[in-house]
């Protein structure tokens, strides 16, 4: 079955009440959803290895399974045969939220 956001408007108007109300609503956000992929708002976010998450925090690759013990260490958003990805957001905001309390404490 193939309906168009028009003819789902129509129908939701017809209908009224509390069932054509929320039917509206699920149109409006579907055109919003529509509206941010045309326009690529709606981003996927970056995934980084093990290298790259080094790289980030300032340490050789090899001691990463160290780091990964620490307290708060993000964990990985998945895990393939390849190693573990992290979002790269998540690791940057941990880098910067470590040098901060490390700061704290030198201070």
């Amino acid at each position: 079955m193939n309906i168009s956001i028009e003819k789902c408007t129509d129908l939701a108007h017809e209908v009224g009440g509390t069932i054509g109300d929320c039917i509206l609503e699920l149109v409006s956000e579907i055109q919003d959803l529509r509206e941010q992929v045309a326009n690529k708002r709606y981003c996927f976010p970056k995934l980084i290895g093990s290298s790259e998450v080094a790289e980030i925090l300032g340490i050789d690759r090899r001691n990463l399974h160290h780091k990964r013990k620490t307290k708060g260490f993000p964990e990985p958003i998945m895990e393939l045969k390849s190693g573990p990805l992290w979002d790269e957001e998540t690791i940057r905001a941990y880098r910067d939220e470590s040098d901060d309390l490390r700061r704290k404490v030198d201070s």
